[in-house]
C-alpha cells in the first residue's frame, strides 16, 4: 500500500470544503435574529472549528504522513457534522 493515497493540497481542500458545508449548513435558513450569543456561534463556530482541524490535521500529517486519508475523512465527516448538529441547536 502507498503510504500517501491522497496528496497534502487534495487534502486541504477536502477539509475546507467540508467547513464551507459546515458553515452553510449552520446558516441557511435559520433565523438569527433571536437568537443572541446563538447567532454568534452559528456565525463564527464552523469557521474557527474549520481552522482548528487545518492545524490539528498538520501536527497529525506532520507526526503520521502514511494516515492521510484517514485523518481527511475524519475531520471532514466531524466537520459536517457540527453543521448539522450547529443548525439542529438553532
Amino acid at each position: 500500500m502507498k503510504p500517501n493515497v491522497i496528496s497534502r493540497p487534495w487534502a486541504l481542500f477536502i477539509i475546507g470544503m467540508a467547513a464551507v458545508i459546515s458553515y452553510m449548513a449552520a446558516n441557511m435558513g435559520v433565523d438569527l435574529d433571536r437568537l443572541e450569543l446563538g447567532a454568534l456561534f452559528n456565525m463564527y463556530g464552523p469557521p474557527i472549528l474549520g481552522v482548528a482541524a487545518l492545524i490539528l490535521f498538520f501536527v497529525i500529517d506532520w507526526v503520521f504522513p502514511q494516515a492521510r486519508l484517514g485523518i481527511t475523512i475524519v475531520f471532514a465527516f466531524l466537520l459536517v457534522i457540527a453543521g448539522f448538529m450547529i443548525r439542529a441547536e438553532a
